[in-house]
Parts: C-alpha cells; structure tokens; sequence
C-alpha cells in the first residue's frame, strides 16, 4: 500500500468530509487498499453496492479523487429516479407504494445503462446527466454536464441494491415488516420490485467487470446512521422528526437490506464489513 496513496486520501477526505482525524486516517487507509484492487482492463464498470447510510458515495467519489491517469466517473443510482409525476403514475397502474421513490422499479434503468454503454465507449466531449432533488423529490430541470477530453479508465456506479441478486421466490411469501403486512398484503409489490430487481441485475452483471459491497451489522445500524445524517442537516432541510420516521422511510428498503445482511457474501466480488462505528474493515481479497 503506497504511503502517497494514503496521503492522497488523506487530503481528499479533509476537504470533502467531517470526518476526525482517527477515522479519516482509518478510512483513507482502507481507501488506498481498495483503490490497488481496482479493475486493471480499461474501460470497466465496477459496483458499490450498500445499504442506505454506508457510505458509498464518499467511498466512489474517493477512488475516483485517487485515479492518477484517465478520469474514473461516479454515477449514483439515486440520480436516475424515475420523476415525482412517473412514480405516481406507477402508483395508480401497479401499486400505490411505487409512488415512494426507492425500490428497484422506481428508477429509470434504461437511461442508466444506455448512460454506462456511452461512457464505456469512450465518450468525450459534453456528456448531460440526469440529476435528482432529493429535497423536492423530483428529478432536476437542468441536467448534470460531464465535459472529458479524455475516455475514461472506468465508471463506479454506486446505489443501495447495486449487485445485488434477486430475491428466491418463497422469500418473498412472508412480510418483513408492518408496512409489507398491511400495504403489501398479497405479496403484489414485493413481487413486481424482485421482477425489477431481476432485470436490473441482468443488465448489470453483463457489463460488470465486478461488484463490491459494504456490509451494515443489522438493520439497527441502518435506521440509527441514517438518524444521525437526518440530525446533521440544516434544520431547514430535515424532514424526519425522530428515529420511528426514519424507521418508517426506510421500510420499503428493509427487505433487500436484509437479503444483503444474510447473502452478500455469497455473491459480491470483494466484501467491506462496516461495524457499529461505522468503520470499514476488508474482510476478503479480491
């Protein structure tokens, strides 16, 4: 592991996080192993996946900052919700709860991967991305702009069920939740959203070079660090009061979230464990 690699991070995560000095040591550390097992064959796709709240974004974006040559790009699943008005139509066609953003089903994955195909390509020159406002819950009017005077090395996609398989049919005969027990109770939704996820996967895997995947210890820790981002917002922009709010938005989430707690490690390429603290630790080489 490169001591440069470290510093890098080091710097990187000083003017982009809020993170201590212990844990933005630990992290860059963890960072700059990562970074040496990155896909050596360019262009390549790698996932993050991850439960809400592990930190895959500052984990991409980080490796991204440490790429010495040719750009490596983030792209968040979360940019490519489908907008407020598609959702709700959804809503009114197959199920009232796909108005809710979230679940597989609720993005435009067609725009993403004709999005990836372009970028792996080789694009240069301006590239326009969709943008979501997570604030208004809907998708922004005015696009994201990429400008690369180069083809990129590789793209990170990183979202919260990225490589992850669909689930078996008999796991999804008995609700995880009340919110599955009593606006679920035939099982419609949890159904269409594996379909989803199944062609979503499909279409992931056949243009994956891998899949990573950063692990939560249970449920509890998903709910208590997605309360604490809620606290650390703006007053203005917090829309969670208490901790059974947040409780109550990541519901729709639970599902797949435990399918990852249980499985993960059957499936992803290279496993990231993050423990109460919320520290990484890798426990398998790729």
């Amino acid at each position: 592991m490169e001591p440069k690699c470290i510093a890098d991070a080091q710097a990187w995560l000083s003017g982009h996080t809020a993170l201590d000095d212990p844990e933005r040591a630990a992290l860059a550390r963890v960072a700059a192993g990562l970074h040496a097992g990155l896909p050596q064959h360019s262009p390549w796709l790698l996932g993050l996946g991850g439960a809400p709240g592990t930190g895959k974004s500052t984990l991409a974006h980080l490796l991204a900052a440490l790429a010495p040559g040719a750009p490596i790009l983030v792209l968040s699943l979360d940019d490519y919700y489908l907008a407020k008005a598609e959702r709700a139509a959804l809503g009114r066609a197959v199920h009232p709860l796909l108005a809710r953003r979230g679940v597989p089903g609720t993005h435009d994955s067609d725009r993403l991967f004709r999005d990836i195909d372009r970028l792996l390509s080789g694009a240069r020159g301006t590239v326009e991305l969709p943008r979501f406002d997570k604030g208004s819950d809907d998708r922004r009017t005015e696009p994201g702009t990429l400008r690369l005077s180069s083809a990129p090395a590789g793209v990170i996609l990183e979202g919260w069920f990225v490589g992850t398989p669909p689930e078996a049919p008999d796991a999804l005969v008995a609700p995880v939740n009340a919110l599955e027990r009593h606006e679920d109770p035939d099982g419609a939704w949890r159904r269409w959203v594996n379909e989803r996820l199944r062609e979503f996967h499909t279409a992931f895997r056949a243009r994956a070079a891998a899949g990573w995947h950063l692990s939560a210890p249970g449920w509890h820790a998903v709910i208590d660090w997605r309360w604490r981002q809620e606290q650390e917002l703006p007053p203005a922009l917090r829309g969670l009061p208490d901790k059974n709010a947040v409780a109550g938005f990541l519901a729709p989430f639970e599902r797949l979230c435990r399918h990852q707690f249980a499985h993960a490690k059957e499936w992803t390429d290279r496993h990231i464990h993050l423990d109460e603290a919320h520290r990484l630790h890798l426990e398998c080489a790729p």
